[in-house]
């Protein structure tokens, strides 16, 4: 019995060793070195200054002077749009909508701000005063006697201000409105689910992208006649047109890539890939693009990579040039006009919090609006090795290679 009572104690004197020295749970949130830990083990330390908003924002337009930011809310506690003060970084006013989804852009003359309403099937339209936002109401994107969803998402209108062009995404089309009028005059027939549309600086080309379809249909709109589909990476996106119109970059989320396209020669000419490592995985979902006003780089929002690539597009090669430290899940990117300030739209903010009482999750965070100097070389090469989200995947590796 003595001798059973010895490795009684002796098991349990290990135990209680075992159980005093192993260390505690490294759990999610904000850790000494600033750096915070998300729920899937990836860190954190998104560069510049956070605005805290509403969760689960999925777009976000400049004004053509750079004053203001728009922000479109498609989350909890509900669906708004958001007006912000951009040099001074500050919420001016925010009003509740229905439904809206993914697109958002201003009118040429900044007076105006045209959102997208989802399955409502409108595009709603807003007056924009000095400090606030004025409902003007919505523009329908189907007949009266139509009853089949078409799904508003991305929208953006000509550059003489007088059309606007919405895609939509179930009723595989794109709603040509007239702005003046406020009605649909046509609707184009586009398959693959239309989600982004772009129109070229002189506003005689129209771009769609077709999520399902891995490809961009181009139409002439002085004839509305499509004159070119080009093949793309998968799940096409955001786009946006050089300032020259020679280019089309088109964001692919499906693949890590933004595919290149020749405006003239009507076919692709280039993959950018835009991961954090060139051997990564599909998982970077690159969803936003926005050029330098003088249209030498390329910013790419990498919303599962919680960075925005820097490309180099100034020569006939594109080069990346480093990342950006995003927030949690980074879903539009934009340039300040005078190309001195980025901001980044963080559907998910920066730091996750604990759910003892387990509501909803997304009641429980909080998105935000990230403010960005343009980096210079120097301090780009610092937050791209910054950009380290262990244990998965690292950027520093390339990094080193962008030095070298």
């Amino acid at each position: 019995m003595q001798k059973v009572g010895r490795w009684t104690l002796l098991v349990f004197t290990l135990l209680a060793v075992a159980a005093w020295s192993k260390p505690s749970a490294d759990l999610p949130g904000v850790k000494p070195s600033g750096e915070v830990l998300l729920p899937n083990g990836w860190r954190i330390q998104p560069a510049g200054e956070q605005l805290e908003i509403d969760v689960g924002a999925l777009g976000m337009a400049l004004s053509p002077n750079g004053a203001r930011l728009a922000v479109l809310h498609c989350g909890v506690p509900k669906h708004s749009v958001m007006l912000i003060d951009a040099p001074g970084r500050r919420i001016l006013h925010q009003l509740p909508i229905a439904k809206g989804w993914v697109g958002i852009c201003w009118s040429s003359d900044g007076r105006r701000l045209y959102v997208s309403g989802g399955s409502d099937d409108v595009v709603r339209v807003f007056r924009v005063g000095t400090a606030r936002l004025i409902e003007e109401g919505n523009i329908p994107v189907k007949a009266e006697n139509e009853n089949a969803t078409q799904f508003v998402a991305q929208v953006a209108t000509s550059p003489d201000g007088r059309q606007l062009y919405a895609a939509l995404m179930k009723g595989n089309g794109v709603a040509v409105i007239d702005l003046q009028e406020r009605k649909m005059l046509r609707r184009l027939s586009v398959g693959g689910s239309p989600y982004g549309v772009a129109v070229s600086p002189d506003g005689r080309l129209l771009a769609v992208s077709r999520w399902g379809m891995a490809s961009v249909e181009l139409f002439d709109t002085s004839t509305w006649q499509s004159v070119a589909q080009v093949s793309t990476g998968t799940h096409p996106n955001e786009m946006t047109f050089s300032p020259d119109g020679q280019r089309l970059y088109v964001a692919c989320a499906n693949n890590n890539t933004v595919t290149v396209v020749d405006v003239a020669q009507r076919k692709a000419v280039e993959q950018v890939n835009v991961a954090l490592s060139p051997r990564a995985p599909a998982g970077s979902t690159p969803n936003s693009v926005a050029l330098s006003p003088d249209g030498k780089r390329l910013y790419v929002a990498n919303a599962d990579n919680y960075s925005v690539a820097v490309v180099d597009v100034s020569g006939k090669e594109s080069r990346v040039q480093g990342f950006i430290p995003a927030g949690w899940y980074p879903a539009a990117v934009r340039v300040a006009p005078d190309n001195g300030m980025l901001y980044v739209l963080n559907s998910k903010g920066v730091t996750p919090k604990a759910n003892p009482q387990r509501e909803y999750i997304g009641s429980i965070l909080r998105g935000t609006v990230q403010f960005v100097p343009v980096p210079d070389s120097a301090t780009l090469r610092a937050r791209t090795r910054q950009r380290d989200p262990a244990p998965v995947h690292t950027a520093r590796a390339r990094a080193d290679a962008l030095q070298g």
